[in-house]
């Protein structure tokens, strides 16, 4: 599956572990749980495989689709998917 990472916080958390926007968020459990979902992101084909890890509790609706990451926080990572869920697009962490 191919990610577009249009939000620069989002992609200096999950590499730094550090992100003056996400100051909530820069627990290491949850920064654990974000890099192992990007992680699994590398690995599957498409999104709808998502729904396979009742933990992360994937949503898809029309517009965007909706993951809950870190169940300590459930902080909401919101994303597009694109060419039939193999490409998406990271827009936010709410």
């Amino acid at each position: 599956m191919t990610i577009i990472q249009k939000n620069k916080d989002i992609k200096t958390l999950v590499k730094t572990g550090r992100s003056n926007t996400y100051k909530d968020v820069s627990k290491k459990s949850f920064i654990k749980s974000l890099r192992a979902f990007y992680t699994l992101l590398e690995v599957l084909n498409e999104a709808k495989q998502l729904m396979k890890y009742h933990y992360l509790k994937y949503q898809k609706s029309k517009y965007s689709s909706v993951l809950i990451v870190g169940a300590s926080t459930s902080k909401h990572l919101i994303f597009s998917e694109h060419d039939n869920g193999q490409t998406i697009q990271i827009l936010d962490l709410i």
